[in-house]
């Protein structure tokens, strides 16, 4: 579960760094949406802020011993 909020996270960093992004450039977006892009941002901010002693933990695979005789 912690892999897919981690993910969930990384998905709202990118939206709300594109809607900040096309913000400052010039695009005006309607209220409603700077409120989503705001709202996404801190959501970001605070899942970060929850998350950051996690992380996504790989599975080792031992190595099979395939060169030495049976």
């Amino acid at each position: 579960m912690t892999a897919a909020l981690i993910a969930q996270r990384d998905t709202i960093y990118v939206l709300a760094f594109l809607g900040l992004f096309a913000w400052v450039f010039g695009i005006d977006p309607p209220a409603l949406m700077r409120l989503l892009i705001v709202a996404f941002a801190a959501l970001a901010l605070a899942a970060s802020a929850a998350l950051r002693g996690h992380k996504i933990r790989t599975v080792k695979i031992p190595r099979q011993p395939y060169d030495t005789a049976a």
